[in-house]
């Protein structure tokens, strides 16, 4: 890779492989969406190598997976004993040959053009990781609610990818094409943080001289479908912010806790109504 594209060698096939990373467990209902998108990607098929890491799911994925077929592309489906996302993502790593790698979640959806346009940016410069913006959606009312908490800042906060239109250089990326050795090298994602372990991802490549690059094209996430798998997603997230300062990890930004701050000065003014 060259940060002159004009002057760069060709780049062969064998460069231009990526893996897509998709750990699940238990998310049968929302993985067809999530591979129908990979399926209709403009992007070459046959140098996709998809690779499914299942946790112990005890749904049907097996039949989501036969139903959707991905023509071309290799299909890799891998068991994770310790079922948790770092252990998948690491496992991943190291069982493709794929120069590149994109870690997603089994929710969500990809635009069509969202590889190449990742692919022609991580191409074009040097130690880079190019992630993309993210947008959510919620299926039926319940689902529909929480997907417009979680398009508000109150309830996100204020991440460079959740808001910010522009394509070029950003402070972080999400949903991020990333070089496997790059993340081999640096030891993978910390398999002690259940949570927020892309957070510490990033601090750690930030550390090494990584630079990230954000484009316009998308990925939909689909919202937790009920009240109670929104406040399941929210506690982890702030509970594993805690944990991870406590084990040495703290890879928070300011934006990642405005949501809990608007949460304790809500909290404080309703306690001083009172008084």
């Amino acid at each position: 890779m060259s940060a002159n594209p004009e002057s760069r060698s060709p780049v062969g096939d064998d460069q231009r492989r990526i893996a897509i990373i998709i750990p699940i467990l238990n998310e049968a209902r929302t993985l067809s969406r999530t591979l129908a998108s990979i399926a209709a990607q403009d992007y070459p098929r046959s140098l996709l190598e998809v690779m499914i890491v299942d946790g112990g799911s005890t749904d049907a994925w097996r039949d989501v997976v036969d139903s959707v077929p991905i023509p071309d592309a290799t299909i890799t489906i891998l068991h994770n004993p310790h079922r948790v996302t770092p252990a998948a993502v690491n496992l991943a790593l190291q069982s493709t040959a794929a120069p590149a790698v994109l870690w997603i979640s089994g929710h969500c959806a990809l635009a069509p053009d969202y590889l190449s346009t990742l692919a022609r940016e991580f191409i074009r410069h040097d130690n880079v990781a190019v992630g993309g913006r993210l947008l959510v959606d919620g299926e039926g009312t319940a689902g529909i609610i929480n997907a417009m908490v979680l398009r508000s800042p109150i309830g996100t906060g204020l991440a460079p990818w959740r808001w910010d239109n522009r394509s070029g250089w950003a402070s972080t990326v999400n949903f991020a094409l990333f070089d496997r050795q790059t993340l081999i090298d640096i030891g993978g994602l910390d398999e002690r943080l259940v949570r927020n372990q892309d957070n510490d991802l990033i601090r750690r490549l930030r550390e090494r001289g990584v630079r990230f690059y954000q484009v316009q094209s998308t990925v939909q996430y689909l919202a937790p479908a009920t009240p109670a798998g929104l406040w399941k997603r929210a506690w982890g997230n702030a509970s594993w912010t805690v944990w991870s300062w406590k084990l040495g990890k703290p890879s928070a930004q300011w934006y990642h806790v405005a949501p809990m701050a608007a949460l304790l000065v809500g909290l404080a003014l309703v306690i001083a109504s009172f008084f």
